[in-house]
């Protein structure tokens, strides 16, 4: 969203009706974003999903009103509000809703190989900057601090098939 919009998300897809959205094709918003279209059509209400060529396009739309706002994954768009904060290009965060769908909190992922023999000691060592700070401060810095985690586990339950 624009930084100077007041405009707030709330989790609430019915305040998107009649606004212009863009997304990224193929991705996770994608699906959520296209079934809550379906939903304001069946209740005669509109959303203009827009789709860029990439991410420097979507959010210069974004900043000349081309769009009135982008559903994308909150750390791309915590960079991009990090990045143009105090310009005249400046974004805001209108809401943060989970790519994994409404019931559902998707985690962050650190990954290596298969087997070979580095994952504990990557967790090991993400758990260490947990428990001393600095983990938290580097997500500060980036204004990612809505994606922490409480700790760092190997080989977590994944996401279900359905969201429902």
């Amino acid at each position: 969203m624009k930084a100077s919009n007041t405009w707030t998300f709330g989790k609430d897809y019915t305040r998107l009706a009649g606004l212009k959205v863009a997304v990224g094709a193929g991705t996770n918003q994608e699906k959520i974003l296209v079934a809550w279209q379906d939903r304001l059509k069946a209740a005669g209400k509109t959303l203009d999903i827009k789709y860029f060529a990439d991410t420097p396009s979507t959010f210069k739309a974004l900043v000349s009103g081309q769009i009135d706002a982008y559903f994308g994954p909150n750390p791309g768009i915590a960079f991009q509000i990090t990045q143009t904060q105090g310009t005249a290009d400046a974004v805001r965060n209108a809401g943060v809703y989970s790519g994994a769908g409404e019931s559902l909190q998707g985690l962050i992922a650190a990954t290596t190989r298969k087997d070979n023999g580095l994952i504990k000691a990557v967790a090991d060592a993400i758990n260490y900057l947990i428990q001393n700070g600095q983990y938290q401060q580097w997500l500060a810095a980036y204004n990612l601090d809505t994606e922490a985690v409480p700790t760092s586990l190997v080989n977590p339950p994944g996401l279900p098939k359905s969201n429902a």
